[in-house]
């Protein structure tokens, strides 16, 4: 009886040795939703485990199959188009921009006033130089390059040459007028400084000033370090929307000779000398006169 089985053991090995032999000797075919995908190299049974041509399965579920590298990389047909698409788009804006790029510095400036006015995201930033365009590209970004507000609204705007600095920079006044539905109207003034790049030119700054006027006091901190000054307009027309404040000095603080780009140490902010104040659009301190953290500051020759 023992023997009749080992007999019967040995026949069942060879027979699952024979049909594993018969099975691996025997084409593998792939399906997908019953449909036969044909490959260029024929899959096969390695260590339990069938390998198959990567490229074939990965057309078949619609997948684009590239070689970059030393590296196989795998996208869906909807995203190589998307991208291509975005490039495609990203072209054609960039064309625009030059083929419309201000040949003058007062149409570039009333191409952004109008930007503003228009809330046309798109139309100030093509007219941005491009230090402001990479400060500014996630803002415009986030709300998707419509700017501005649906009331108020801006009604008109003026724009008046406030400097002349030389031949490749320009400053300029731009008031908005605005008003609502209610007939309530107000103004807000910015002054914009327009800079030659090349054949053409481009918006190089955009400052809501808030004083221009003298320093009259000086505070240091306890390392005798310039931590704020404050400063007074003793004009008759106020060049700022304040006529004093207090302008504190942080390390994102900007400090320039006058309008141009050329930055000093704040070591040059003494009393006596003319600056014009810019805040920044964090908090302020409301009580009058203002406190604020200085965004930018531009010093002027006594």
């Amino acid at each position: 009886m023992k023997k009749k089985k080992l007999i019967f053991a040995v026949i069942a090995v060879l027979v699952f040795s024979f049909a594993t032999a018969a099975f691996a000797n025997t084409a593998i075919k792939l399906y997908l939703n019953g449909e036969e995908i044909q490959t260029d190299v024929d899959p096969v049974l390695v260590n339990h485990r069938v390998l198959a041509p990567v490229r074939a399965i990965s057309e078949a579920l619609g997948m684009e199959v590239t070689w970059k590298n030393n590296a196989v990389y795998i996208e869906s047909k909807a995203d190589v188009n998307v991208n291509a698409k975005a490039d495609d788009c990203d072209m054609r804006i960039q064309l625009l921009e030059q083929a419309l790029a201000p040949k003058d510095a007062l149409s570039a400036v009333t191409s952004w006033a109008e930007g503003v006015k228009t809330m046309n995201g798109a139309l100030e930033f093509a007219v941005m130089s491009p230090a402001l365009r990479e400060e500014n590209y996630a803002y415009f970004a986030e709300l998707n390059w419509v700017t501005g507000t649906s009331s108020p609204w801006i009604e008109s705007y003026e724009i008046t040459e406030v400097a002349n600095i030389n031949d490749e920079i320009l400053r300029y006044e731009v008031i908005f007028n605005y008003t609502d539905s209610t007939g309530y109207e107000f103004s807000e003034r910015k002054f914009i400084t327009v800079k030659k790049f090349e054949d053409n030119w481009f918006v190089s700054s955009i400052e809501r000033v808030a004083i221009k006027g003298v320093i009259t006091k000086v505070t240091l901190d306890d390392k005798d370090e310039i931590s704020s000054i404050f400063v007074e307009d003793h004009s008759d027309e106020p060049a700022g929307n304040y006529k004093e404040g207090t302008a504190f000095i942080g390390e994102e603080t900007k400090i320039y000779k006058g309008y141009s780009d050329t930055e000093l140490d704040k070591s040059v902010l003494a009393e006596g000398t003319e600056v014009e104040v810019t805040y920044t659009d964090g908090p302020m301190i409301m009580i009058y006169p203002p406190q604020a953290m200085a965004k930018v500051i531009r010093v002027f020759d006594k």
